[in-house]
């Protein structure tokens, strides 16, 4: 309209123009009726006549009107073709960038007030759809965002909605490419989460010093938006603090879906930035919608429901189990472990019920319906105190080849509707896609379900599985992975095969070659490190790196327990292995080895509480019964204690050195030698090494103990080295022979 100095629009008289923006010219201007500066915007010539264009015009103006924040430029009148708006007297951000760099101070503190701003828009149902440095000035009292002429109001009715289809004729872009999220290039609705991408941009712009994509044509910025990672902040900046670099990485999803959600969350994150100083903390990132009124911080994700065949309960638990996996790496969340998830398989308690017995706030619910390749996830999180509620529920559909990238969309989810802060390594890990081949992940699938009964048929059967899912996809880390904790395992349990932690340690190392993230292979090598190495550095390196990448794996917490028992951590170890038995209550391993480490402890009392509540989770486990046997028989409940050494023998023949024991504690001398004898005069299991040791202990025969003592280290079996902590064979302490096999271990201190 090019309008000359003293123009009069109604009662403003122009004074000068100032610039463009959208579609209109903006003219600095005094409005003669309250003698005060302002800025008063108009059609450009080339638009006015246009009625589609006018209509735009006059939704900016509702748009506007519906605003009000100290960061948003105030409208103050409306007139035919002309908006009226609070003078802003200062320069653009586009003009500050260009000027040098800017602190993160102040980088920090202009970003903040654009996310307050941006809420307030989202928060009343409007979006921006144009926001770039240029449309925000930066004034003495902070910023102010300018130009909502190309916002839209979410609300719209279907009315409004097929005029905004008029105004955007098919193959037009509305905004400026180089600030469009992926989703808009698309040809699919701006919302409030396209302003967050463009948000994303300002932020990398103000600390890079350049846009993030660029080029010499509309396509090629189209393009390079769509398909390609801008450069990391952190190298065009070194100055840049991680917490902003994660910020920016989670505002440039391109999937709408993984992106964060809301300039709320946006500006909590800044917040923690700018007030906390504290990096590690800092570092973490809400990817929600609408938080719940409190945060959740202990889950349970129950069974999933199959809603295919028989044939494909396997593939729903692999789908259950990396569910947990994934959501177990959130050490903001105490997850309940797999072992304990699995009783309430099929189960008709509600979850307020399992809530108090598992001692969590909520429960995660599914189910799974295949299709040829193809799987449906119906997921819901439901709080269970102070009554239950369901808190959020979505469906998730995808080939087998994508289940993997559904569990890390379930969990990204899930962390958001628990209102969850995720550190940087855990967006990072979410953020990993791999696809998987179908065969492989149903093998693996298979592998692991059987490897988790660890009966013997079923241990051979899921080896199998696991072998065959290495021969489909020799670069799958998962199968590795998974054959390294069986492995270890059988390596660790009464009747060792000598191999089994060679293969483990050889099978994690491929893991960890393949992904050096994955936590079950780290853990695998600590434990081969602990049982079967004896190297205590590399045992401790590797329990850290285990349990930083999954701070909920109660097996590790439970290795871990036993490591720092052998650094005469008494008190730590407990807390270690309570820590595992939270993870994972109805896993009567941890209850009876914490049984046994309080008994290690001289605490007595509580060892026999933690060994019969074992024995009751889990009557037909010869280990348990063993543990809680001991535990009964230095107490002098000897009836109870033979009854229980009885019920291990029961389970099977060679826990024959603990009924020794009890009846050598009852001072049945003849019984116990006569059931040793029986014992020893059978296949030498290594385990002997252990348990008769106590048994001849008990009966007062130190040289006998010694001599199976020795064989033990012989037979370099697993349990040995923490004969020093073993309550069982305190006789043998200050002989010199059992002084120097202790010495020979050279525990850490």
């Amino acid at each position: 309209m090019n309008l000359r100095n003293g123009t009069r629009l109604g009662p403003y008289e122009i004074e000068a123009p100032i610039g463009a923006g959208g579609m209109g010219e903006v003219y600095r201007a005094r409005d003669t009726r309250l003698d005060r500066t302002v800025a008063v915007k108009v059609l450009t010539s080339e638009f006015a006549q246009n009625a589609k264009l006018k209509l735009r015009f006059q939704r900016e103006a509702r748009a506007i009107s519906a605003l009000n924040h100290p960061h948003i430029c105030t409208l103050y009148d409306v007139g035919d073709s002309y908006l009226v708006m609070e003078y802003c007297e200062g320069k653009t951000l586009a003009q500050r960038i260009a000027v040098g760099p800017i602190a993160v101070e102040e980088i920090v503190r202009f970003a903040s007030q654009i996310a307050g701003a941006l809420d307030t828009a989202h928060r009343v149902g409007i979006t921006h759809r144009d926001l770039k440095p240029s449309n925000i000035m930066l004034t003495g009292n902070g910023v102010k965002l300018l130009d909502f002429g190309l916002a839209k109001r979410l609300s719209e009715s279907s009315e409004s909605a097929a005029t905004e289809d008029m105004l955007s004729e098919v193959g037009s872009l509305i905004g400026t490419v180089q600030y469009m999220a992926p989703e808009v290039l698309r040809g699919q609705p701006a919302d409030a989460r396209s302003d967050i991408f463009a948000f994303g941009l300002i932020l990398y712009e103000m600390l890079a010093g350049r846009r993030a994509f660029d080029g010499t044509s509309k396509a090629i910025v189209i393009a390079a938006i769509l398909e390609r990672e801008p450069a990391p902040v952190t190298e065009l900046n070194p100055q840049t603090p991680p917490a902003l670099d994660l910020l920016i990485r989670g505002c440039l999803e391109k999937d709408p879906e993984e992106r964060i959600q809301t300039a709320n969350d946006v500006g909590r994150q800044l917040r923690a930035i700018s007030e906390g100083g504290d990096v590690a903390a800092s570092t973490r990132v809400r990817f929600s919608s609408e938080p719940i009124a409190a945060a959740i911080r202990s889950i349970v994700v129950l069974p999933f429901e199959n809603l295919s065949t028989p044939d494909d309960e396997q593939l729903v638990a692999g789908i259950h189990d990396g569910v947990i996996g994934e959501l177990s790496q959130i050490s903001a969340l105490r997850l309940i472990s797999r072992t304990s998830a699995n009783h309430y398989k099929n189960t008709d308690q509600t979850i307020p019920d399992i809530a108090r017995e598992l001692n969590i706030e909520a429960a995660i619910e599914g189910s799974v319906v295949r299709t040829g390749t193809d799987v449906r996830l119906q997921i819901r999180l439901v709080r269970a105190k102070p009554e239950e509620r369901q808190v959020w529920s979505k469906t998730y559909e995808d080939g087998i080849a994508g289940v993997l990238g559904l569990q890390k969309q379930i969990v990204q989810a899930i962390a958001s509707a628990s209102n969850v802060a995720l550190t940087s390594e855990e967006v990072a890990r979410l953020r990993r896609r791999r696809p998987v081949r179908p065969e492989t992940f149903e093998a693996y699938a298979k592998g692991m379900f059987h490897i988790r009964r660890m009966t013997p048929d079923d241990v051979q059967k899921g080896l199998a599985h696991l072998k065959q899912a290495i021969e489909n996809d020799p670069t799958d880390p998962f199968a590795y992975g998974g054959l390294a904790v069986a492995y270890s395992i059988i390596g660790h349990g009464p009747t060792p095969r000598p191999e089994m932690f060679a293969l483990s340690k050889a099978a994690a190392q491929k893991a960890i070659q393949l992904d050096d993230g994955l936590a079950e292979a780290h853990a695998a090598l600590a434990a081969t490190a602990l049982y079967d190495d004896w190297d205590w550095a590399a045992a401790d390196r590797k329990f850290q790196r285990t349990l930083e990448l999954n701070p909920n794996f109660a097996h590790a917490h439970r290795d871990n327990a036993w490591f720092l028992l052998l650094k005469d951590r008494t008190d730590d170890g407990i807390a270690e292995m309570k820590r595992a038995k939270e993870l994972d209550p109805l896993a009567a391993i941890y209850t009876g080895e914490l049984g046994w480490l309080y008994w290690s402890a001289g605490r007595l009392d509580e060892a026999i509480r933690e060994a019969r509540m074992a024995v009751e989770l889990e009557p037909n486990n010869g280990m348990i019964s063993y543990f809680a046997a001991q535990c009964l028989a230095e107490r002098g409940l000897h009836d109870e204690a033979i009854a229980t050494a009885e019920r291990a023998v029961a389970c099977a023949p060679i826990w024959k050195f603990a009924l020794a024991y009890a009846y050598a504690k009852a001072g049945r001398t003849s019984d116990a030698e006569k059931v040793a004898a029986e014992a020893s005069s059978a296949q030498p299991f290594a385990i002997y090494g252990w348990g008769l040791a106590e048994a001849y202990a008990a009966m007062g025969h130190i040289d006998d103990a010694i001599r199976w003592v020795e064989y033990g280290i012989e037979t370099r079996f697993s349990w040995m080295p923490w004969i020093p902590f073993n309550p069982a064979l305190s006789l043998l302490r200050g002989d010199p022979r059992f002084e120097a096999i202790v010495r020979d271990f050279k525990l850490p201190r």
